[in-house]
């Protein structure tokens, strides 16, 4: 009884936790696009180049 109530909260658990690291991915893949977009707006404007 108790075993069959158990084994459906396992994967719901783990599910949980693989959706909360990929939202933890997501979110460092989207601050590292910010820095990088960050960096690159200020090196254009430290040293404006003339457009090619």
């Amino acid at each position: 009884m108790k075993f069959s109530f158990l084994k459906p909260v396992e994967p719901l658990a783990v599910q949980i936790e693989r959706f909360q690291w990929q939202k933890r991915k997501q979110a460092m893949v989207l601050l590292m696009r910010i820095k990088v977009l960050l960096g690159m707006t200020t090196m254009k404007i430290l040293n404006p180049q003339p457009p090619s």
